[in-house]
């Protein structure tokens, strides 16, 4: 893993979840923004260590992963295509919080004032469930990024790391896929 991205993009991951159990939700969401963004360059780097990323348009290096991705077998190509957009739109709606006066920045504005006085529940379950979202799928592309690499592995040890985050249907799916593809 290129250190820089990656170390950027889990302590983020880190200081979002933190930032939601104090009930500083939005701060949370902005963070969890840059833990995206730094994760798709970390994916760039992982695929190719000698690809260049842009430090700062997103869309760019989104751009760029479809087209990396088109080089991988149908079904890591269709899998990562998928997470490539689903990041897209996650960090879409978190740049929202910060970049214009969406319902959701408005909603969110208003809400950090108050909750400076309260606990919103509402917004700390919501946050929660979108950062089990994201880094479910942050674990699932990492693992599409290395599969050539995961090829080589003992099923049962690919079997013990992907029930972290993943059911038995799956992993069986992921495994068959990851020890059919031809090197």
């Amino acid at each position: 893993f290129s250190a820089q991205y990656h170390k950027i993009a889990f302590s983020c991951l880190i200081e979002a979840y933190i930032l939601v159990l104090d009930n500083r939700v939005r701060a949370a969401n902005l963070v969890l923004r840059s833990s995206i963004e730094n994760f798709i360059k970390q994916i760039i780097k992982t695929i190719s260590v000698d690809e260049c990323v842009n430090d700062k348009v997103y869309n760019i290096n989104k751009s760029k992963l479809d087209k990396m991705l088109e080089q991988y077998n149908k079904y890591f190509d269709k899998k990562g295509k998928r997470l490539n957009t689903y990041f897209e739109r996650e960090y879409g709606k978190l740049s929202g919080i910060s970049h214009s006066l969406t319902n959701k920045s408005i909603e969110n504005i208003i809400m950090a004032i108050n909750d400076l006085e309260k606990i919103n529940t509402h917004a700390i379950t919501s946050t929660l469930d979108e950062f089990e979202e994201i880094t479910k799928n942050m674990f699932e592309f990492l693992i599409i990024a290395c599969h050539k690499k995961l090829k080589c592995w003992d099923n049962e040890n690919l079997r013990e790391i992907f029930r972290l985050a993943f059911g038995e249907k799956k992993i069986e799916n992921m495994i068959r896929n990851i020890k059919s593809e031809t090197l």
